[in-house]
């Protein structure tokens, strides 16, 4: 008979290399470790990517406090969403500046259209809205409560509410910016309310040309009741909510003989200059109680020395803070010779055209900011990269 194995049931002993089970965990341990550093330099890398990508672009984030323009409010800063694909293909570089576009002034009737146009501007990748408030007619397009514009009849829609307008356009995630021309206003000019240029010798109004040539009165930088009149335009214009204001038109009338209007005694074009000074502080000091800004918008021909007669000099000694030369390429003609540098045919080398202007500027006026305002003509996405890699940072679109 066949004598049963007995199976015992004991743990089989393996022989196993010595120090096995110590090098498994030190094993587990060096993955552990490895894994802790990746993460570390992940987390690192993330937190270095944004100064980073600030100094490869040259930016400074301190830098967007200096500026209204491209301060939209807060709840709309965040979204970039629906930027059309042709922005996207242009020069990252262009991103980087506060872009500004002008609202057509028919849109302020209709408090849809003034929205329609800033949800379409800023899906398009703008950060303000530009509105003109005050015409080059003098029309106030805005139910003013300003007393004198209501004298003058200035007031042209009395049915939109202006701060609605700023806040319809602040719920777009849009900074409304306002635009406002001064002197150049045949609706408020009369000598009847003694604000305006008279013929010397003479108790008459003095017009730029005759009626059937498009002649008209303009307000007069030397009269209180003119400067006093734009003053409050502007401050009101602040009040409503638009914490950045561009004047248009801080000049005398676009005339070369002006030996036949009235001036004060011993005026000449140092005190012309003067006063045009004098009303860009009180307008820059006005905007600082309030704490908003003003920008003063320049012709260029005038800072290329072309057509002086309207500033009597050149523009960029009236000391303003802040300025908006209006860059027409047709305006430089066959050479652009400013600054010491000279561009040939500017129409076939704008971006190197507008750099050059923008340093010949920044050379005469170190201290000021420069926001351009781009006509029809300008508008183009070398242009805009140009003036971005000039460091400009803001850029109106008309």
């Amino acid at each position: 008979m066949a004598r049963k194995r007995k199976i015992h049931r004991g743990k089989v002993k393996r022989n196993r290399p010595k120090g096995f089970g110590r090098r498994r965990k030190k094993s587990r341990a060096g993955a552990v470790i490895f894994v802790l550093v990746i993460i570390a330099l992940v987390i690192g890398a993330y937190c270095a990517a944004g100064p980073l990508m600030n100094l490869l672009s040259g930016s400074n984030p301190e830098d967007g406090a200096s500026s209204q323009l491209s301060s939209a409010p807060a709840e709309g800063t965040s979204s970039r969403e629906g930027t059309s694909s042709q922005n996207a293909s242009s020069n990252t570089a262009a991103e980087t500046s506060g872009r500004v576009k002008t609202m057509p002034a028919g849109n302020l009737t209709d408090l849809n259209k003034v929205k329609s146009f800033a949800v379409e501007a800023k899906q398009e990748g703008y950060t303000a809205v530009s509105v003109e408030l005050k015409n080059s007619e003098g029309g106030l397009l805005y139910n003013s409560a300003s007393q004198r514009a209501k004298k003058y009849g200035a007031v042209k829609n009395k049915n939109v509410s202006l701060s609605e307008v700023a806040k319809t356009i602040q719920d777009a995630g849009l900074a409304p910016v306002a635009k406002l021309h001064m002197f150049k206003d045949k609706t408020a000019a009369n000598r009847e309310y003694d604000n305006t240029f008279k013929i010397k010798g003479e108790n008459s109004t003095w017009w730029d040309n005759s009626p059937s040539k498009g002649g008209k009165p303009w307000l007069n930088p030397y009269k209180d009741e003119a400067v006093n009149y734009l003053l409050e335009i502007i401050g009101e214009t602040m009040d409503a909510g638009f914490s950045q204001v561009v004047l248009d038109s801080v000049q005398f009338p676009d005339v070369r003989n002006t030996s036949i209007i009235e001036f004060p005694s011993g005026a000449n074009k140092d005190t012309h200059q003067q006063k045009l000074a004098e009303f860009i502080e009180k307008a820059q000091n006005l905007a600082a109680e309030k704490k908003c800004s003003v920008t003063v918008a320049y012709n260029t021909l005038s800072i290329l020395g072309k057509k002086d007669n309207i500033y009597f000099g050149n523009p960029l000694k009236l000391n303003a803070k802040s300025i908006s030369p209006i860059i027409q390429i047709s305006q430089f003609g066959n050479t652009l010779d400013f600054g010491g540098k000279k561009v040939e045919a500017p129409k076939e080398h704008p971006a190197e055209a507008v750099t050059a202007l923008i340093e010949g500027i920044r050379a005469q006026a170190p201290d000021a900011q420069i926001i351009p305002i781009l006509s029809s003509d300008a508008k183009t996405d070398e242009i805009r990269n140009a003036l971005t890699q000039a460091g400009i940072k803001e850029i109106v679109e008309q």
